[in-house]
């Protein structure tokens, strides 16, 4: 098997998936003889469909996976270091142990001169950040971080919000035209199907803000429902797929009825309240 020195390092991504993905389509670039089916003759795995189930992470690494396919996909020392950890990480049972590992990967990252890439998944799971491109879509919104604050009834201060629109800005979330903040992305979706130290951070600050809208805000600017049913287990998939659906339905509701004035934060669970 031909290989080469890959133009990229491990310590660009946030994802095992993706820089295995990315490696094996480097691979094919270097010899279109090179497959799933070779992954899984060299790294010594037990057919093709594991090899591309690792490779495209349908199927969680091991430690024991990650070293086996260095045989097809090569890394320095450190490279893989960083690997063994992104995969502790991706698989922290719980937010202590998430936050260890997150903490271990950054430190590699600054020793390597590397940027740091979670900072982009953190700007995108962060509540005022989320609420910052949806201001923007307001009619005559004022772009004074002071004005903004009071927007949204003195929640955060201005240098939060400035340091805020500075972090949309730097990661290409937003961008300025004619002297007023656009959206360059319109909407960013958290859809917690795995284990994500940042999506977990995402989710505990809704239900925070939920629980703090019972005592502080007006019934008439809150809507809380709940409800305790029945289904076959079987259904429970569907159940979420209707979630999601309905999630994006109500972002459709922009500009109708007249122009965006007001800003809304919207979170859904679905948890299962027995074995």
């Amino acid at each position: 098997m031909q290989v080469g020195t890959k133009p990229f390092q491990a310590f660009q991504y946030v994802s095992l998936s993706q820089f295995y993905q990315d490696y094996y389509e480097y691979n094919r670039s270097l010899d279109e003889s090179f497959s799933f089916s070779k992954v899984a003759e060299l790294c010594q795995l037990r057919s093709r469909t594991e090899a591309r189930n690792l490779v495209k992470g349908i199927k969680k690494l091991t430690e024991a996976n990650i070293i086996s396919l260095l045989e097809c996909f090569p890394v320095e020392k450190r490279e893989l270091e960083y690997l063994l950890l992104l995969n502790d990480l991706e698989q922290a049972c719980d937010t202590q142990h998430a936050s260890e590992y997150l903490k271990k990967i950054m430190l590699i990252q600054q020793k390597e001169n590397q940027s740091n890439s979670f900072r982009e998944i953190e700007v995108a799971t962060s509540i005022l950040h989320m609420t910052l491109l949806s201001i923007f879509d307001l009619h005559d919104i004022s772009q004074d971080p002071s004005d903004i604050s009071k927007k949204l009834k003195s929640k955060y201060s201005k240098e939060q919000i400035e340091q805020a629109i500075k972090d949309l800005f730097d990661l290409d979330f937003i961008k300025k035209e004619n002297g007023s903040w656009k959206n360059s992305q319109k909407f960013i979706q958290k859809y917690d199907y795995t284990r994500n130290i940042f999506l977990q951070n995402f989710h505990v600050e809704c239900l925070d803000h939920a629980k703090d809208s019972i005592e502080k805000e007006d019934v008439s600017d809150r809507y809380l429902v709940g409800a305790s049913f029945c289904i076959n287990s079987k259904v429970f998939p569907r159940i979420v797929q209707k979630m999601n659906s309905f999630a994006e339905n109500l972002m459709l509701l922009e500009n109708v009825a007249g122009d965006n004035d007001t800003v809304v934060q919207f979170n859904q669970q679905l948890v299962k309240m027995t074995n």
